[in-house]
């Protein structure tokens, strides 16, 4: 009942928020948005428990897991490196380490990593592409930054790459987040900074009987849309999942606990798929009664970059979609991607032509190269 109720004032609450920022993520605002959240999308170990079988039934559920565990273990293999691990990754404490498997589109991954660099979190990279060209840009981005690492292997299947990269990241760093990237999908400085604060205090309190979350995700984010052939107007989109389709949160931006991680060896993807690669990993923390924290883009944008280069999922898709809410932002959305990102990702942005040269390979741009719209550059 609570929740069918609390459904109804969400609408309302996000304009509110919008128009009254500050309101909105005062303590109060916080508070209240985090109480919404747990009637919407009850997250908390008690909640999720109610939909456990009784203990009758427990014993042949785990009978039954027992089995399934015995006949999926290819979906936990890892893919055979193609290069060796690149980078001397020097000092592997850190608050977050995000990883990113990709192809191509270096100038604008570039930019990912050095926003996430902005950031007053310490953070680290493992990338792994799979061409001779993401080779060199992987050298060339560990070379100018020891953050930085990663490796190649085969594109196929995508679920093997992804588990591959998560699984050295593990291994490689001491970590507290893992965070998913994709590699056209911009982290805000902000955002970082948000989340690993947020885990320290949640980590603090995790002895005087609180939750430890096991992910941070989220259900809104923003859409950049770049496309020169698109026919549409809107530059900026907020995007969210509609209530009674938010079934899995945002793909990218999930912020998974170093805990969560741990308990379930680091195997967040199946390895035998091309498509819907992440949904494992969310149903893992479902199937343990984990908590989860959902972030809005006021406490830091995520913006997926949509242009004329190969995605899974294009601009036209957003728009066509019955799954999602999309609201034009352009202007309120200037607003909050120039207080979020560092000034540098922000010019990027603006400057379309940036994404000019996706797939001409002669010359590996790293996102470093002077910046004409800034004087004496």
């Amino acid at each position: 009942m609570l929740s069918r109720i609390a459904r109804k004032f969400v609408p309302f609450g996000r304009g509110l928020s919008r128009r009254m920022p500050g309101l909105a993520n005062s303590s109060l605002g916080r508070a209240a948005k985090a109480a919404v959240r747990e009637l919407v999308f009850p997250s908390t170990q008690t909640a999720w428990r109610r939909s456990l079988p009784s203990n009758k039934s427990s014993v042949e559920e785990i009978s039954q897991t027992s089995v399934k565990k015995q006949s999926w273990r290819h979906k936990d293999r890892v893919a055979k490196f193609t290069s060796e691990f690149i980078g001397q990754a020097v000092d592997r404490t850190c608050d977050i380490v995000l990883c990113c498997a990709f192809s191509g589109r270096h100038r604008l991954l570039a930019r990912v990593i050095a926003e996430s660099l902005a950031s007053a979190a310490s953070v680290r990279w493992v990338l792994t592409g799979s061409t001779d060209e993401d080779e060199q840009f992987i050298r060339t981005m560990a070379e100018r930054d020891s953050r930085i690492t990663g490796f190649t292997c085969p594109n196929r299947p995508l679920g093997q790459k992804w588990q591959t990269c998560v699984r050295k990241a593990v291994e490689v760093f001491d970590y507290d987040l893992c965070c998913i990237v994709g590699s056209d999908d911009i982290l805000s400085a902000k955002l970082l900074d948000t989340i690993a604060h947020r885990h320290a205090i949640a980590a603090e309190g995790v002895g005087k009987g609180e939750h430890m979350p096991s992910i941070y995700c989220a259900l809104e984010w923003l859409v950049w849309n770049m496309g020169t052939r698109s026919n549409h107007s809107p530059n900026i989109i907020r995007c969210s999942y509609r209530l009674q389709s938010a079934f899995q949160p945002l793909g990218a931006g999930r912020f998974y606990t170093r805990r969560f991680m741990d308990s379930c060896g680091g195997t967040i993807f199946d390895s035998t798929l091309d498509r819907l690669l992440d949904d494992r990993g969310f149903q893992r923390i479902i199937d343990q009664g984990g908590s989860v924290e959902y972030f809005s883009i006021e406490d830091g944008p995520l913006i997926s970059v949509k242009g004329d280069w190969g995605q899974m999922n294009g601009f036209d898709a957003f728009l066509e979609a019955d799954t999602l809410q999309l609201d034009e932002f352009s202007f309120a959305g200037q607003a909050l991607l120039r207080e979020s990102l560092s000034s540098a990702t922000f010019r990027f942005l603006a400057k379309q032509d940036r994404m000019a040269p996706q797939f001409n390979f002669s010359k590996i741009p790293t996102g470093a190269e002077p910046d004409e719209s800034t004087p004496g550059s």
